[in-house]
């Protein structure tokens, strides 16, 4: 609108009136938080209906490889594009459809496979925030190694830190009457993803990665909060303190500053919760021979049995070891819980190769054995001790040793079972009354949703009722789509 006036017609600022009498404090907050901002982002560059279009194909090719790539980063953009889209800064207004079409199409259709017998697994966390958010934080914290318990500790440390700066640089462009709703948007969509499942106790973990871009933004505007484009022209009658360094090449001195001293430590933070816990999340070329040695010795399935300290359902359930290196429909993985008091027993161990046929094996690896102690409480020299008594034992025959991992198998291992290796099942679709109906209905509605907004690209502005013919023609498609996928879940599971 125009500049808005007092009663005797002199110009007035913007929010000035909101700021006084005895309620000034409440409303000058009020009017920081919730008054009138100009955009903080740039204007869009000037681009044809050719170039948007181009652009706009792209953007659902990403979408597409985006859903089949990660389970959670297709919910985050199908998220974040209509939280764009509510805050009127994305002007496609079909796009969050589209994605999340694609999204429930695919996990309908392409992995039923998985969720056709794990709906407690799927929906068990459904809206338990804080037994999410619990879950994926303080019971993150080991309880019986205080070295991997200050490491993860001060991984939440620094994502608090983090997110509190980037809300005080948010404040501070706000304060400055400068409006960062893409940038907030980002970094809040994030947090929705507490409402679904604990994502096997990482959800903070992954939440934190998909806000982390919007959140470096705006702790840079803690420090910078100023747009860059701004005039250095300023009031002469306006006397600043130490204006020789807030003025000319010099005016970004103590902003600089100020950074450096924040990122140095957070630097140091980064390098300690990275490299933490690199004693057993490194991959040895010993861990990888082991391998290599139970592919060669053996043509059919491959059954590794592992030391746990823990039940490794709790604890992550496959062993901390390159199981998934290669011929992954080959293994078979069986745990055998430690004998705390007794390394030497093997009886456990044995018993376990034995159910395997002759193609089981017993696998140890230091990565392994490691993970055992920092996080389970394991004694130290329990595994140096178990492979003495392996290696000692008259039944056990020791097939590969070095430093890194050990491999050994039953000198006289019984001829049975000897289980056929799978064969690739193909995509597994799983058939269902309506499926026929739904792979009809759902490209000819993603075709029509994306028409409509290739369309709304060509349309001059104010005439968005152009789109209305499409608009009629995708919501019947688009309550079949819906019914299809429900109806199979129902059918299915």
């Amino acid at each position: 609108g125009g500049l808005a006036r007092g009663a005797d017609g002199s110009p007035r600022t913007r929010g000035s009136w909101r700021t006084r009498g005895p309620w000034g404090a409440p409303r000058r907050l009020y009017h920081l938080l919730f008054g009138p901002k100009d955009p903080g982002e740039l204007p869009a560059p000037p681009a044809t209906v050719r170039d948007r279009t181009i652009l706009l194909c792209l953007l659902f090719l990403l979408i597409a490889v985006g859903t089949a790539a990660h389970q959670l980063t297709p919910f985050l953009m199908t998220a974040s594009c209509a939280g764009l889209v509510l805050v009127r800064r994305c002007s496609l207004r079909g796009l969050p459809f589209i994605a999340g079409v694609v999204y429930a199409a695919w996990v309908s259709f392409m992995t039923v496979g998985y969720w056709s017998s794990r709906k407690g697994e799927l929906f068990g966390g459904l809206g338990n925030v804080f037994q999410n958010v619990q879950q994926s934080t303080g019971g993150r914290i080991s309880q019986t190694s205080p070295q991997t318990a200050d490491v993860q500790q001060l991984r939440i440390l620094i994502a608090v830190a983090v997110v509190g700066l980037a809300v005080l640089g948010l404040l501070r462009r706000r304060a400055r009457g400068i409006d960062d709703r893409v940038a907030l948007v980002l970094l809040l969509v994030p947090f929705s993803s507490f409402g679904l499942q604990n994502y096997g106790g990482e959800i903070a973990l992954r939440i934190y990665f998909f806000m982390l871009p919007a959140a470096c933004l705006l702790v840079a505007y803690l420090f910078f909060p100023a747009p860059f484009d701004a005039p250095r022209v300023r009031d002469p009658r306006v006397r600043l303190r130490l204006g020789w360094l807030r003025t000319g090449s010099r005016r970004h001195w103590p902003a600089v500053a100020a950074a450096s001293v924040f990122a140095l430590p957070l630097v140091a933070g980064f390098l300690t919760v990275r490299y933490g816990n690199e004693k057993y999340e490194q991959v040895r070329p010993g861990d990888v021979r082991a391998f290599d040695v139970m592919t060669q010795r053996t043509k059919g399935v491959i059954g590794v049995v592992w030391m746990s300290a823990d039940n490794p359902d709790l604890v992550g359930g496959t062993p901390v070891m390159p199981w998934s290196y290669r011929d992954f429909e080959r293994f078979n993985y069986t745990p055998v819980i430690a004998n705390r008091r007794d390394p030497g027993d093997l009886t456990e161990i044995v018993q376990r190769l034995r159910e395997q046929g002759p193609g089981g094996f017993f696998v140890t690896t230091r990565g392994n054995e490691d993970f055992q102690v920092l996080t389970a409480g394991l004694a130290p020299d329990f595994a140096a001790r178990t492979r003495a008594a392996l290696a000692a034992d008259p039944r056990i025959e020791t097939v590969f040793a070095d430093r890194d991992a050990a491999v050994y198998r039953l000198r006289r291992p019984p001829p049975e079972p000897v289980p056929p290796v799978p064969r690739p099942s193909g995509l597994g679709l799983r058939s269902s009354p309506w499926t026929p109906a739904g792979l009809v209905y759902l490209p000819v509605l993603l075709g029509v949703l994306c028409a409509r907004e290739l369309r709304r690209l060509r349309l001059p502005p104010g005439e968005p009722w152009r789109l209305r013919p499409l608009t009629v023609l995708a919501v019947p498609l688009f309550l079949s789509v819906v019914a299809v996928i429900v109806e199979r879940f129902l059918v299915i599971s």
